[in-house]
């Protein structure tokens, strides 16, 4: 009778004793299975991250070219309106400078002719036409340098504008304001010719030239 029942338990224990292994075995593996599952997904993970912050660097370095490149842009612009502005002032005061010195020369030319015309009165010659040329030539000059100081007004205000729609209009006037400047100007130095031509054609004129 124990016989019998030793059998069947020895087999039952063999049979349990296999159960087992494999269950651990079938455990092993499915945490091995899990642990590269894991490791998989960790690893993907990694790659994702590291893809985003390459192209996040990427972006940020192009951005940062594109910034460099306005900067650069602006810089130069800005150093071409510079330069424009230099050589506009230096342009302008230029041609004040020649209007400035062409009235001072008109008027010493005038200074010499009221010189002559006075000798001439002395000797009783007839001046009249000639005076009243030198007070026309006066009067030129007068209008000449009222032009020129609208002229440098506007000048000014065009050397400190940064607007170039009124830039123009101050460039316009300007452009007119020195058209008027040379007009009295001719005219007034028309009107000295005249003088001297009338004073040479009077018979007691005394020539100091």
């Amino acid at each position: 009778m124990m016989k019998k029942l030793k059998f069947p338990i020895i087999i039952a224990f063999f049979m349990l004793l296999t159960f087992s292994n494999n269950a651990n075995a079938l455990n092993t593996r499915t945490e091995t299975e899990t642990r590269v599952r894991e490791e998989v997904r960790i690893g993907e993970k990694a790659k994702s991250t590291s893809s985003a912050e390459v192209r996040q660097r990427v972006e940020a370095e192009v951005q940062t070219r594109q910034e460099n490149r306005q900067e650069i842009a602006q810089d130069v612009q800005e150093k071409r309106q510079n330069m424009i502005k230099v050589r506009m002032e230096n342009h302008l005061r230029l041609i004040s400078a020649r209007f400035e010195a062409t009235i001072e020369r008109l008027e010493n030319i005038i200074v010499r002719v009221e010189a002559r015309i006075n000798k001439i009165k002395e000797n009783n010659g007839n001046t009249v036409e000639a005076e009243a040329k030198i007070v026309e030539a006066k009067n030129h000059l007068i209008d000449a340098e009222n032009a020129l100081l609208a002229f440098k007004n506007e000048m000014t205000l065009a050397i400190q504008n940064q607007t170039e729609t009124t830039l123009g209009t101050e460039i316009r006037t300007m452009i007119e304001l020195s058209a008027q400047v040379k007009l009295h100007l001719r005219e007034s130095h028309g009107s000295i010719v005249d003088a001297v031509v009338s004073l040479k054609g009077n018979s007691t004129t005394t020539d100091s030239q």
